[in-house]
């Protein structure tokens, strides 16, 4: 749905095409079964990941940030019925709670001291954690931002397939948008509203340099433009190799293979790492993953 209204704003109808009462018209959109994606939900089996996962949660940093919020974790699970086991219990609950406000619903007396201040940051960190350690990066975000990069540099070589695509739009949730600019550094740490998009833009300069920009665009209101993130160790308009070289450690060279080992090396847990064509993210399509090329 989400993916369908954007599309139905980037290329609107004449008076000649309407039909069926609406502002309309059929346009493809590409989907992959959610157990197959290895691109946006990430969904498909991967050991090493679910091994990397499990260890930060035994890990003594993980420990420590959930004994610190237990009360808290205790508070909400007495009123929702749900177990404080994850920090997923605080991004479900903004999210619920953010939807009935939004929809002008009374909201239960007992929220009044959580929500939305101290929700919306546990949020942010719950949509933080699956991409919390480097490795977790590499096998979460990684397989995106390597798609990203691989199509621009189809792009510069002009064997990018239609050699016409200037843009390739990814639609999916706010998990798929949080991953990703916490893979390349550049996540706030808070939940990306509804109907926020990222754009990645592989620019030419006067010299004939190729460089990349980050753009962030996290509200609906048309006089607010794009915010634009900086990939740690490079400047806004990142020298594409530069760009590349600082992702590197994060993008996975085979990601089916590096899925199906488990070696105990163990990430530093609180390790940070340091227009040609058009990549946006939209998020919170109703079910699964979209993905639509033009």
């Amino acid at each position: 749905m989400s993916a369908e209204a954007h599309l139905a704003g980037m290329f609107p109808i004449t008076e000649e095409q309407k039909w069926g009462g609406i502002d309309w018209q059929p346009i493809p959109i590409h989907t992959v079964p959610e157990q197959l994606d290895k691109v946006l939900a990430v969904k498909h089996p991967c050991k090493k990941y679910h091994y990397e996962k499990e260890k930060l949660k035994q890990s003594a940093v993980y420990k420590d940030l959930m004994k610190k919020l237990q009360p808290l974790g205790e508070y909400v699970s007495k009123y929702t019925g749900e177990p404080f086991t994850s920090l997923r219990i605080f991004e479900y609950l903004y999210s619920i709670l953010l939807v009935e406000k939004m929809n002008n619903l009374t909201l239960p007396e007992w929220t009044e001291s959580v929500f939305p201040d101290q929700l919306k940051v546990l949020a942010g960190y719950s949509l933080a954690v699956p991409t919390w350690t480097p490795e977790m990066k590499r096998l979460r975000g990684g397989p995106l931002v390597k798609e990203i990069l691989e199509n621009m540099k189809k792009k510069i070589a002009g064997t990018l397939e239609p050699p016409t695509r200037n843009i390739s739009i990814y639609s999916a949730h706010e998990s798929t948008v949080s991953a990703f600019l916490n893979t390349i550094d550049a996540f706030d740490f808070l939940p990306p509203p509804f109907a926020s998009m990222v754009l990645v833009e592989l620019r030419k300069t006067a010299q004939n340099d190729h460089v990349v920009m980050v753009l962030y665009k996290n509200s609906t209101d048309p006089t607010i433009d794009p915010y634009i993130l900086t990939v740690p160790g490079c400047s806004a308009a990142c020298p594409l190799n530069d760009f590349e070289a600082l992702l590197k450690p994060i993008i996975p060279v085979d990601w089916d293979l590096e899925c199906q080992h488990q070696e105990n090396v163990e990430p530093a847990l609180n390790q940070r790492f340091d227009s040609l064509a058009i990549f946006g993210v939209l998020f919170r399509t109703p079910a699964g993953s979209n993905f639509t090329k033009k």
